[in-house]
């Protein structure tokens, strides 16, 4: 079964709030991995949310990014992730609890086809960011382990004038203008994912690994075995 992925839900704000949610409602499939990519700006550092949607239990991918200035950040890009069971429809969720966020992006992409089985679907997990203004960013991953494997990535960046583009194959973008802040997603059966604004800036990306589900190959037809049972 090879590997697909579909963008359910986004939102990009830039109001001031405690909470922000996607814009569509929509339900998952059960067995399916969900993807949610967060990016929220504040005047100082970015808080950590609370992720909720779809009934689903969501949990931190590695670590968050803290980005726009090594020594001030005031954007956080972080990876949440869901493996769908007894899925209901809704929006997804990032809760700042009392503290306000000056605007906060989420993209959130749904995969199919990924071995969800033992918690083994991540094979690798990249990261990315720099303290340089630049026109683009890119994400360098390993070998993939197989070639059904499938890499994504999301792709931060302090600057909102025009689209993102992707080189390889984008899946959502979308940005907001105070702080100027952008968010993408794309992915790739290759080693590198770039990204490019509008605009210079700064920028982060998180990177993962999806592992494919593999068939179950049936045994070899054992003619030996055959000949012997029609001889009788």
């Amino acid at each position: 079964m090879a590997i697909g992925v579909t963008n359910r839900s986004n939102v990009f704000s830039t109001t001031n709030a405690t909470s922000y949610a996607t814009a569509t409602s929509y339900t998952p499939t059960a067995g399916n991995l969900l993807l949610a990519w967060v990016e929220n700006t504040k005047a100082s550092t970015p808080d950590a949310p609370t992720m909720s949607g779809n009934g689903q239990t969501w949990n931190l991918l590695g670590s968050a990014l803290l980005f726009t200035s090594v020594a001030t950040p005031n954007k956080r890009l972080a990876l949440y992730y869901a493996v769908v069971a007894s899925p209901s429809a809704g929006t997804v969720t990032a809760n700042f609890g009392a503290n306000t966020q000056t605007g906060c992006d989420i993209i959130v992409d749904e995969w199919s086809g990924v071995d969800t089985t033992g918690g083994n679907q991540f094979v690798q997990n990249p990261t990315a960011n720099t303290d340089a203004i630049q026109l683009s960013g890119s994400l360098t991953f390993s070998a993939l382990s197989n070639p059904a494997n499938v890499a994504t990535a999301g792709y931060g960046v302090n600057d909102n004038t025009g689209s993102i583009t992707c080189s390889q194959t984008l899946i959502a973008q979308g940005s907001y203008a105070t702080p100027a802040t952008g968010l993408a997603t794309g992915w790739t059966t290759g080693t590198t994912l770039q990204f490019t604004t509008g605009s210079s800036g700064r920028w982060a990306m998180i990177g993962v690994e999806l592992k494919a589900i593999v068939p179950t190959s049936m045994p070899p037809f054992r003619r030996l075995g055959y000949e012997r049972l029609t001889r009788r």
